[in-house]
């Protein structure tokens, strides 16, 4: 069965809320409200009827029955539960079953037959769903009376009636049934944080989608970013439960969190988090922004090398076992010259430390490397690209030299 939406299929994305709007603008970059890109609009819905029918459905007036009778006695019999909720079948009592589970029914069942028939076994299911009314009010787009079935549930009412409003709650939303509320909360279908809701509406049942309640936003390097609606009565939530609701962050690595606090004078303030365990509260916005990476345990090859790249390190590398691999380097290497670029661990700054290839193949000038070193090896034709280079520079200086010190004489003079 396919219950059709109340709106048209096809819809254009949700235009932004004000509360997008504005979280948005104290982020720097577009936030969407979390959960309404699947239950803002209506959708077609689909109810199947194969299959057997759980225990814990509950039966009501409409519903069809097949019970077959096995052993002594064969033979099959439908009937609809009646308007007052009972199941009556030949030679039987009537036998309760409105508002009781269709486990519970089909024992009571198998235990009338045991009473009434002789080495006969019964076997029930149900062959036809009733229908029933609810209402759907609310923050909902298309209010109003619903037509559906026994098996539909809260969401179901929800998508053929237009989804939720944006300025509505996906976390506080009320089936009212027989002076009782029930809460459902959209948000276990979202997230692996909770469960999903299975309730089912029974006839008469009234759901009421009310105003948006408090939210907080994140943003930054995670795989979710968005607004999210805390649970009724929540103030806050921790940054640790704020990024598993995003999805968590983007990569590994290491993170500043900050959170952007409101004032009661609407100032805004970036406060930097000392822990996870801290509390985003209604309004706030936390930043996950990557802090600076630090390589460990690598040092780098390169140059004109097949080999260059990355060689994992540990206490004592020497730079020989980097050097002697074969082909590490290059086809025409310059073995009287090599640097190597190293990071100081106080200032961070980088320096270069010089070496002779040839002096550490054979056993002399070797060191031990230090974590993110850089080695460079030359080859043939850039030592002569570089010399030629120096020498020109030089040439240059000792021609500008001579026009400071005799300017007349080289007044005519091209240095090339």
């Amino acid at each position: 069965t396919i219950i059709q939406s109340m709106s048209a299929p096809n819809l254009p994305p949700l235009p932004p809320s004000r509360l997008e709007q504005i979280m948005s603008a104290r982020a720097g970059g577009k936030l969407n409200q979390f959960g309404y890109d699947q239950f803002g609009q209506g959708r077609p819905v689909t109810m199947p009827q194969t299959g057997a029918m759980t225990d814990d459905y509950i039966l009501g007036p409409g519903d069809q029955i097949v019970v077959s009778l096995r052993g002594q006695e064969n033979t099959e019999v439908r009937a609809e539960i009646n308007r007052n909720g009972q199941i009556v079948l030949p030679r039987l009592s009537p036998i309760p079953a409105a508002g009781r589970s269709f486990g519970d029914f089909r024992r009571d069942l198998e235990a009338a037959v045991r009473r009434s028939y002789v080495a006969t076994n019964a076997f029930a299911s149900v062959s036809r769903v009733r229908q029933i009314s609810v209402i759907v009010s609310g923050e909902v787009n298309v209010p109003g009376q619903r037509l559906l079935t026994g098996l539909s549930s809260a969401i179901d009412a929800i998508l053929i009636s237009g989804g939720v409003k944006k300025t509505g709650s996906l976390r506080n939303i009320r089936v009212q049934r027989g002076g009782r509320d029930f809460q459902v909360d959209l948000y276990g279908m979202l997230t692996s944080n909770g469960s999903a809701s299975g309730f089912r509406l029974a006839d008469g049942d009234r759901i009421l989608i009310p105003p948006l309640g408090r939210t907080v936003a994140v943003t930054g390097l995670v795989r979710q970013p968005g607004i999210f609606e805390l649970r009724p009565g929540e103030q806050g939530i921790s940054a640790k439960n704020l990024l598993a609701l995003a999805g968590g962050q983007e990569v590994r690595g290491n993170y500043r969190l900050s959170i952007m606090r409101i004032d009661a004078q609407g100032r805004a303030s970036l406060d930097r988090l000392s822990s996870q365990a801290q509390v985003v509260r209604d309004s706030e916005i936390l930043f996950a922004q990557l802090g600076a990476d630090q390589t460990t345990n690598q040092a780098t090859l390169s140059g004109g090398t097949g080999l260059a790249g990355q060689y994992p390190i540990s206490t004592g590398t020497r730079l020989s076992e980097v050097l002697k691999a074969p082909g590490s380097l290059g086809p025409a290497p310059y073995t009287l010259f090599g640097i190597i670029s190293r990071k100081d661990s106080r200032t961070l700054l980088r320096q270069l430390v010089a070496f002779t290839p040839l002096a550490v193949m054979n056993g002399g000038e070797d060191q031990v490397l230090q974590s993110d070193d850089i080695i460079r090896v030359l080859s043939v034709n850039e030592t002569r690209l570089l010399t030629n280079t120096v020498m020109l520079y030089r040439r240059k200086q000792d021609a500008q030299q001579e026009a400071i010190r005799n300017p007349l004489s080289v007044a005519d003079q091209q240095i090339p």
